[in-house]
């Protein structure tokens, strides 16, 4: 596999896993801003569900375009994100819930690389 093609697949992953993770939690932002409702426990378990599905839409892309080595690829995104959580600046968030959106992430991204190879099998 080539390095140019790895990089590609990392840079295209970061990408839409950065508008699947931020568009969703700008609309829920503004939403909750308009109505006045500041629900905790909701925002929170929103927070999660978009999490895992960001994870597996960046898996998802991290397969299909690094097919040779998806798992290899997956591993380097997610210490990557790891790494770049461990410097982000606290939010009102419990501790625990960043904990959980890390490992919701990290599942999602490589439930998104077992999809995708399943759906290759399936359809070979």
């Amino acid at each position: 596999m080539s390095l140019l093609r790895s990089a590609l697949a990392l840079i295209v992953a970061f990408v839409v896993t950065a508008i699947l993770l931020v568009a969703p939690t700008m609309a829920a932002d503004a939403l909750r801003e308009a109505i006045g409702w500041e629900p905790a426990e909701a925002s929170l378990a929103f927070g999660i569900v978009v999490s895992v599905a960001a994870g597996a839409a960046g898996g998802v892309v991290l397969a299909a375009i690094a097919p040779g080595a998806p798992f290899a690829h997956a591993a380097v995104f997610a210490a990557v994100v790891v790494v770049f959580d461990m410097f982000q600046s606290a939010d009102e968030a419990p501790a625990w819930n960043d904990l959980l959106s890390l490992a919701a992430f990290v599942f999602g991204l490589f439930l998104g690389v077992v999809l995708w190879r399943r759906r290759r099998r399936v359809s070979a």
